[in-house]
């Protein structure tokens, strides 16, 4: 995955964490498995929210994607730890800032 790719992702993933929109994913211009490899992930976290709704969204842009999520994202090289871990710094940038 190209570091412009991963935090295009972040970015996406951060406004989404403040403000939740289901139709927002379809709207956001990032390659569908991409898409949906994010929203597999964060579906299979406990601190994110909206398990369900993002398992649909998986679904809905890439068919398939939750059953392929290992090996797609390892053919994207999507890096879970490594996401939550800017992921988690971005957060705690923000926080310490407002």
């Amino acid at each position: 995955m190209t570091r412009e790719l991963e935090d295009q992702l972040l970015e996406f993933a951060l406004r989404q964490k403040e403000s939740f929109g289901a139709d927002a994913w379809i709207d956001f211009q990032a390659p569908a498995e991409a898409k949906a490899v994010l929203a597999a992930y964060l579906a299979d976290t406990t601190w994110f929210g909206h398990r369900a709704e993002l398992q649909r969204i998986a679904e809905r842009v890439s068919p398939g994607s939750l059953s392929s999520y290992i090996g797609t994202s390892a053919r994207l090289g999507f890096e879970p730890g490594r996401f939550r871990g800017r992921f988690n710094g971005r957060t705690a940038c923000q926080q310490s800032v407002s």
